[in-house]
């Protein structure tokens, strides 16, 4: 079930530690948490579904979510891979605000997770009224999609050397 919590002040650190926003100055991330709604999900709830266009970025404030895709298809055509798991500080949702495509898979709370959702209009809007926080923002999400893509590539040639051997 889907509860939106008020936002505590005394739990808004998480964004500090992101890894993702580690090129935001204080302030900017101050106006971000503003904007933020927090909300929680229990174990096995889907928080985003493959295909669906969420409305921001989530960080992960407590627990953890796997990220999985689904291929359809009939009988024994259709499979299922679990691209990682992502834990406190670890953001998604950012593929789809950056190319405003649909979920490329689902995204799925392991136990309780606690996350806060920045809306695409808030980023936008702080993003037209300075241009160089949209500068530092991207550029932040440019350097988490190149640390997962090469955290990917390292999983599959660590997958193809096994399977050679």
């Amino acid at each position: 079930m889907i509860r939106m919590l008020p936002l505590p002040k005394t739990n808004t650190s998480h964004l500090d530690h992101s890894m993702t926003f580690t090129d935001l100055k204080a302030e900017e991330l101050d106006v971000l948490i503003e904007r933020a709604a927090s909300v929680e999900f229990a174990d096995g709830e889907t928080i985003i579904g493959q295909g669906s266009m969420p409305d921001g970025i989530f960080v992960i404030v407590r627990g953890t979510v796997r990220v999985r895709f689904e291929a359809a298809g009939s009988g024994s055509a259709g499979f299922s891979m679990e691209f990682s798991q992502l834990g406190a500080g670890n953001i998604f949702g950012e593929m789809s605000f950056l190319d405003h495509e649909g979920a490329s898979a689902n995204v799925i709370a392991q136990g309780d997770v606690d996350v806060l959702c920045i809306p695409t209009a808030a980023i936008d809007t702080i993003s037209h009224i300075d241009y160089t926080f949209a500068g530092r923002f991207y550029q932040s999400l440019a350097k988490t999609l190149s640390r997962r893509l090469r955290d990917m590539n390292a999983r599959l040639i660590g997958g193809m050397r096994q399977s050679m051997s």
